[in-house]
């Protein structure tokens, strides 16, 4: 049976206080898989946008407007950073608990991407930050295809900034003891001091010093430092540490 259509046109930018970054989802396979015998949830309701089809059911109706909102405000923002126009319209999945959404994922995270034009996520509790860190990636995707969580650091870097889920250093143990993580650490998610808690910064000092055009052409590189940025990884690693000590410390 085809989903009952419901279209809205929103325009208007829509402000958002993100919740704890530590309810992220880990946008990759690799999560266990849901218990046996569970069923995937009917998302038997659609919200259409201008730039995505939101599929859903009675159990989240009273959500998707902010999520629509939030999608729709960081649309045009994303799409320029990572320099792609004319996307397609992007399909999100709103499941309406952790098992349903792990019936149809395979995983146990709060939100994954399926493909460069679908995403999936858990809509309650209401969190429009993880649907928009899941539509970074299917951009993340378009720009370059082979892409897909390689490396883990920069696929999730991206994503945390671009769904602007900054964490101040300061309330980051291991940034404020200036114990910092490497990136080969940084691709091993979990503990106190993982990607989804450093990513922003990573970003942040990455646009700062290379520009846009400098971020792109390292996820096109599949995060080839020496060849995109000229420095060794080690050397991109301190600088990073002294653009947080300069900026946050």
């Amino acid at each position: 049976m085809l989903p009952r259509v419901k279209t809205l046109n929103l325009r208007v930018r829509f402000t958002l206080t993100w919740l704890v970054v530590t309810l992220l989802s880990a946008c990759s396979g690799g999560s266990p898989t849901a218990p046996s015998g569970s069923t995937v949830a009917s998302l038997d309701l659609a919200l259409e946008t201008t730039h995505f089809i939101l599929l859903y059911n009675e159990q989240n109706a009273n959500m998707m407007e902010a999520y629509a909102a939030a999608l729709e405000s960081a649309y045009r923002r994303i799409a320029t950073d990572l320099a792609q126009n004319g996307l397609p319209r992007i399909t999100g999945r709103f499941y309406p608990d952790q098992v349903s959404y792990s019936a149809y994922t395979g995983n146990t995270a709060r939100g994954s991407v399926q493909s460069r034009n679908e995403f999936s996520m858990v809509a309650a509790p209401l969190d429009p930050s993880i649907a928009v860190h899941e539509f970074a990636h299917c951009v993340t995707l378009h720009l370059d295809r082979n892409s897909g969580n390689n490396p883990t650091w920069l696929w999730e870097a991206v994503a945390i900034f671009e769904a602007e889920q900054f964490v101040d250093p300061r309330s980051v143990p291991c940034l404020a003891n200036r114990q910092f993580p490497t990136l080969t650490e940084l691709n091993q998610r979990g503990g106190d001091c993982d990607i989804y808690r450093v990513g922003y910064t990573l970003t942040e000092h990455l646009v700062e010093g290379w520009g846009f055009e400098g971020l792109r052409d390292l996820i096109a590189s599949h995060g080839d430092i020496p060849a995109v940025l000229g420095l060794s990884t080690s050397q991109f690693e301190a600088g990073w540490q002294r653009f947080i000590e300069e900026h946050y410390l």
